[in-house]
């Protein structure tokens, strides 16, 4: 038996660890998958930004941004890359703030990052598929 491969799947499984009937789309299904729809899509995000998963992990060299901040001790200003969800670790290590979409830092030249990001269901781990089933019971239970 092989474990979920869609986010339907996995919430899906979660409905039926928690009593309910298992379903293959929300549409044509009850308010309960509606609801387990809106806690995946906030626990999901959460878990890979908090956690640092291996299988969801990018090393990325960083653009500089045109123009400079205007604001604090920060010189210099690189764009986060569009599926970021939270930083790991900055090459090489200088102090940073992430402010909105931006890293910003008193430090102008080549940056790299390694970051969390929003990976396809299709790329998790077995682990981090049965976390989620289970993670989204148990808040759906509350």
């Amino acid at each position: 038996m092989s474990g979920p491969t869609t986010d339907i799947e996995i919430m899906s499984n979660a409905a039926v660890i928690l009593g309910k009937a298992a379903f293959t789309t929300i549409e044509d299904s009850d308010e309960f998958a509606a609801s387990l729809q809106k806690f995946f899509y906030m626990l999901v995000p959460s878990e890979l930004s908090k956690n640092h998963w291996k299988f969801s992990k990018k090393y990325v060299q960083l653009s500089q941004s045109s123009g400079d901040p205007d604001f604090a001790e920060y010189s210099s200003a690189y764009d986060l890359p569009a599926d970021f969800l939270s930083a790991v670790r900055v090459y090489p290590g200088v102090h940073y703030q992430i402010f909105g979409r931006q890293l910003y830092t008193a430090t102008s030249g080549e940056l790299k990052m390694e970051y969390n990001y929003q990976v396809p269901v299709t790329f998790w781990s077995p682990a981090f598929k049965e976390y989620i089933v289970y993670s989204l019971a148990a808040q759906v239970a509350a």
